[in-house]
């Protein structure tokens, strides 16, 4: 034989695209379980945390008090948790808006759950830029304290550790879109947190993002923080790289397309106090009777008169029977036989101007937050800190 006919193919891309789909539909998969179970979830950690709240009004004995708001502390710890596999599996309800992301940063860096370990040397370089990102504040604010715990575990024990955050603007090159084909934006906020802590084994690079997995000691990590990370930066159109090397450090590298938009929205106060009402009237609608007997306990409390309704079709007949006495509706979305969006079409329908706030655990449907009809509405997240409720309820009915 002396000729040898041959066709060598390069199957590489054709790989890394069935990886991408595997990925995919393990993602789609864990986003159906997550989803499927933070509606409830959220609903009885909301109907715990009212509960809290009206034995604490009930109980005047200091030591019993704070017992009490200890099991509300975890309470909202274990809703933060949902929220982080929810931001992982990119099923999360975020507020975006335009974002100062520098600010953001400053603001996250504040916060007493940042703590770096004695002997360790901590840097920042922060822009003096504002960055303007569309984002939603709490998630970018968890991503950065999720990074710089990292970092900090990391560095703990080090004699010389060093734990480093920047935040610059960064114009994508052609290297960067190579790396990143499907990248349309050029113009990112490119955030950096960097340590020469322990480092990540070779081995365990394609797992960090795995929810609960963690190199961590057991009780020292849930192994939801690079997971959550992962998913509220996919969330945000953006893109993490992460170096590391056993033993010599890691670095974490986050890009957020910036944002056309100039300035960013103001915050509104957030009350520490719970905000009484003057006796309006108000009609509750959810599905869960815990929840629902729960808050109309807690809003009654708040000086309101309540009206409870535990599914949509019985919401819609209370309406029509007692619109005139009606001053607003604080309805869930998620519920049998007709929901809250479809409910409030109902209630426009009759009194076009009536006041409306959309409360949810989580949306099983995502579209319905989506497209013009729910743009402008007040919607507001279970479990919810009864004093932001009151706050929110106040302002419903005076604006």
């Amino acid at each position: 034989m002396k000729w040898l006919n041959g066709t060598i193919m390069d199957h590489t891309r054709e790989k890394e695209l069935e990886d991408e789909l595997i990925e995919a539909r393990k993602m789609a998969s864990l986003g159906t379980l997550v989803g499927g179970i933070a509606h409830e979830f959220n609903n009885t950690l909301a109907g715990m945390t009212g509960q809290l709240y009206l034995a604490k009004k009930e109980v005047h004995v200091p030591a019993v008090t704070k017992r009490l708001e200890a099991i509300e502390g975890l309470s909202f710890k274990v809703a933060g948790m949902i929220k982080q596999l929810l931001a992982f599996a990119h099923k999360d309800l975020v507020q975006m808006r335009s974002v100062s992301l520098s600010s953001c940063v400053k603001e996250a860096l504040k916060l007493n759950s940042v703590v770096t370990p004695p002997r360790a040397i901590f840097r920042q370089d922060i822009s003096s830029d504002e960055l303007i990102v569309s984002g939603d504040q709490v998630q970018l604010q968890q991503v950065v304290i999720n990074l710089i715990r990292n970092a900090c575990d990391a560095v703990a024990g080090n004699e010389h550790g060093e734990v480093s955050v920047l935040l610059d603007s960064f114009e994508a090159d052609e290297t960067f879109l190579v790396r990143n084909e499907d990248v349309a934006a050029h113009g990112f906020a490119h955030l950096a947190v960097s340590d020469n802590g322990v480092g990540i084994a070779i081995e365990d690079m394609d797992k960090v993002f795995d929810p609960f997995f963690t190199t961590k000691e057991v009780g020292k990590g849930t192994g939801l923080g690079l997971s959550m990370v992962y998913g509220a930066v996919k969330g945000h159109g953006g893109i993490i790289e992460i170096n590391s090397e056993l033993g010599a450090g890691t670095q974490v590298h986050i890009y957020i397309p910036l944002h056309d938009e100039e300035g960013s929205e103001a915050e509104q106060q957030q009350s520490t106090e719970i905000v009484q009402g003057a006796g309006e009237t108000i009609l509750l609608v959810d599905d869960n009777l815990s929840f629902l007997e729960t808050n109309r306990d807690i809003i009654a409390s708040m000086n309101y008169r309540v009206l409870t309704a535990d599914n949509g079709v019985k919401a819609c007949e209370l309406f029509r029977e007692k619109q005139h006495e009606i001053d607003l509706v604080i309805t869930d979305l998620v519920m049998p036989l007709m929901g809250g969006v479809e409910a409030a079409a109902v209630f426009r329908s009759i009194q076009p101007d009536v006041k409306i706030i959309f409360a949810t655990g989580y949306d099983r449907n995502e579209s319905l937050l989506q497209g013009e009809k729910m743009s402008g509405e007040t919607i507001i997240f279970k479990p919810f800190e009864i004093e932001k409720m009151s706050a929110v309820i106040h302002h419903q009915l005076h604006h």
